[in-house]
This record gives C-alpha cells, sequence and structure tokens, in this order.
C-alpha cells in the first residue's frame, strides 16, 4: 500500500492523503494508452508485468510524491521505454527493418533486397511572371521524395521522405538531378511553397542503365 500524509485545511489539523497502489498506477496507465495507439495491449502487458511481478512492491510505502515517481521511473519506464540500439544484434521492427538508401539498419536486419533505382528529376523556373520577381518565386520553395506511409501516421509519425531536410534551389532556373533506390509504396514529390506553380518535374526507371523509364509520378503541393 502506498500511503503517505501532507498538510489538510480545517482547523489545522494535518489530514492524511492517499497515494496510489501500484494497481491503480497500471490501471490509470491505461486508460491513457489510446486503444487506436501502436500496440497498446502489448505496451499496457508489459508494464503491468514491470509494475506488478514482484509481490513485495505491493506493500511498498512511500513518504512523498517524488519517492512514487521515481519508484516508477526505475521500475517501469527507464527499462521499458528504450531506444532500440542499430548494432545489438536484434531486428526491432517497427523501428528496425532492413537498409534500402540512407535508411535501416544493415547490422541488424540486413539489406532490402526489392528495391528500384529511379532517377528523380525536379525542375524550378522562376522567371517570366509578369508581375512577380524570381527572387520572390524562389523564396521558400522547396521539396523532397516521400512515402505515403498510413501505418508511419497512425504511430504518430510523418511519412518517410528520402532527404533528411527539404531540397532546396539557388538558381532562377535550375534542373535537379537525383539517384535513389526506393522500396515498393506511393511515393510522392512533395512541394512545398510553390504558389505561382513554378515547379516541375519527372521520375525515371533506372533499373536498365542505359533505358531509363518515366514513370508516372504523383506530386502534392502543399504550404510552406
Amino acid at each position: 500500500m502506498l500511503a503517505a500524509r501532507s498538510r489538510g485545511a480545517g482547523r489545522g489539523v494535518a489530514a492524511p492523503i492517499r497515494f496510489p497502489t501500484n494497481e491503480e498506477v497500471v490501471k490509470a496507465l491505461q486508460e491513457r494508452v489510446e486503444a487506436s495507439s501502436f500496440q497498446s495491449a502489448g505496451v499496457v502487458a508489459t508494464l503491468r508485468r514491470a509494475l506488478l511481478d514482484d509481490p513485495s512492491s505491493n506493500s511498498l510505502t512511500f513518504s512523498s510524491e517524488d519517492q512514487v515517481l521515481a519508484y516508477i521511473g526505475n521500475r517501469a519506464v527507464r527499462p521499458v521505454f528504450t531506444d532500440p540500439v542499430c548494432g545489438d544484434g536484434q531486428c526491432e521492427a517497427p523501428w528496425e527493418f532492413p537498409a534500402w538508401g540512407p535508411f535501416g539498419c544493415r547490422a541488424d536486419c540486413g539489406v532490402q533486397p526489392n528495391v528500384t533505382h529511379v532517377l528523380v528529376a525536379v525542375t524550378g523556373d522562376f522567371v517570366g511572371h509578369a508581375t512577380l520577381s524570381p527572387r520572390l518565386l524562389m523564396q521558400g520553395v522547396s521539396w523532397n521524395l516521400c512515402l505515403d506511409d498510413a501505418q508511419r501516421r497512425k504511430r504518430g509519425e510523418t511519412d518517410l521522405c528520402w532527404f533528411e531536410e527539404d531540397q532546396s534551389f539557388s538558381q532562377y532556373q535550375e534542373t535537379q538531378i537525383q539517384s535513389v533506390s526506393l522500396v515498393p509504396g506511393s511515393w510522392y514529390v512533395r512541394v512545398l511553397g510553390d504558389f505561382a506553380g513554378r515547379v516541375s518535374g519527372a521520375i525515371y526507371d533506372a533499373t536498365v542503365e542505359n533505358a531509363p523509364q518515366r514513370m508516372t509520378v504523383q506530386v502534392r503541393l502543399e504550404a510552406a
């Protein structure tokens, strides 16, 4: 049982208060984990084992809120919620996966064999507008190549994009060509800040090195 005392109201008498039991802590944690969140049942089960597998833990007493928090942190939070480490010999999906391009963990999960080599050509032409200067049109425009991934969004993560930072333009008329290797999925070119429609592009299947084939590409224009 968790118990403590604090200053109470009324007649200047210290009124007892009760800190939650381990069962109540687990129940509160379970209620906080949304049913739709990623592997919520597994998370709750792991927390229950961490807090309740030792019968003696139900008889512990704490004299302050700090001791309660320290116990939960040392007993459950730090041991359970650890970040996967690439190179420890364990492929911990979905955070670790077979390597492709700059992504994944080769040491633990190996190499993704099913990839497509493509060429991405993105052109920005910011000259020739009737009223707006090229500098204004180019300012704030950027692009990236991203994978439409509903499962990542369910986990609260953003879509996986090839470039860690969005690519920008440095010249008023410029074509950028990038060679990338993509896993199967719905890929799209995300363009930010192109309010005048000055960015265009194409993607080519480069599986056959000397005969690239133009592919159908989806472009998403988004506010910067």
